[in-house]
This record gives structure tokens, sequence and C-alpha cells, in this order.
């Protein structure tokens, strides 16, 4: 679930003083407070990760559910161990020497 801050006062906060973490954060990064039409995604999809390297800031309307496809590979990699990622890193290059791209 998505993490709670206390910040009394804050425009983003709720009338009993708490607020969302990550949109503490973001507003925190992008030194302003958030646009109505503002909504912040978290990229490895875990609500409880509030890092400012996995939320990303998103316009219009509420932002679609699930995770982008390369966010889950990224996030994915990031949790191999040394072994792992080389052998992934190898296979990568094997597969990308066989694929022609035409101009």
């Amino acid at each position: 679930g998505y993490m709670m801050i206390k910040m009394p006062g804050n425009p983003g906060a709720y009338k009993t003083g708490w607020m969302l973490e990550h949109l503490y954060v973001m507003e925190t990064f992008l030194g302003r407070n958030l646009q109505k039409n503002e909504h912040i995604h978290h990229k490895n999809g875990d609500r409880s990760d509030n890092r400012i390297e996995n939320l990303e800031l998103w316009s219009g309307k509420k932002d679609p559910a699930g995770q982008r496809q390369i966010d889950i590979i990224k996030d994915l990699v990031l949790k191999l161990s040394s072994t792992d990622q080389q052998d992934l890193q190898n296979w990568l290059q094997d597969l990308l020497a066989e694929i022609v791209i035409e101009p």
C-alpha cells in the first residue's frame, strides 16, 4: 500500500494532516506543489518504494493500471546476482548480433 507521512499545512495533505509520501517526495524534487492534473506513477509497481528514481510524473487523466514492460525488466535485472546479470548480458549480445536492421 501507499505510505503516509504527517504534513499538516501542506496543500496536498488530507484534513487530518496526513499525505501520501510519494506526492511529497515528488513535490520536494520539483520544488513546487503538484497540479490537479498531475499524478505519480511507481515504475516498479511497489507503492511503498518512494525513491525519486522509482517515481514518474504523469499529466492528464488518471494513469493506467500496471507497469510498463521495460520498467518491470529493469527492476528484475537489478535483482539478479552478478553472475546472472553477466549471463543475461552475454545472451543479449548474442541475440542482438543475430538481428539484422534494414535501413
